[in-house]
């Protein structure tokens, strides 16, 4: 009811962020042309390269606490570089 009242002016995208693989829900019954459209993108934070500062801050969340101090730091010493310069 909602489309057929309402114009939609602009395409969309949905990007669902995991910490990794294991936490995505099998269960995708009923929804399988939406998530496997071009309209839906999954990232998994486990399988990408801390290139940036702001990648390197986003993969805090799934860092394992005992490593999370060291990697916290290093972000830190990233981020006094990169305001340096």
């Amino acid at each position: 009811m909602y489309l057929k009242q309402n114009r939609i002016e602009h395409s969309w995208r949905a990007v669902v962020v995991y910490p990794n693989r294991k936490v995505e829900s099998e269960r995708i019954v009923g929804y399988e042309v939406l998530l496997n459209s071009h309209h839906y993108t999954r990232v998994y934070l486990d399988e990408l390269e801390p290139e940036t500062l702001e990648l390197g801050i986003v993969k805090l969340v799934i860092e394992p606490e005992k490593s999370a101090m060291a990697s916290a730091q290093r972000l830190i010493e990233q981020a006094k570089v990169s305001v340096e310069e």
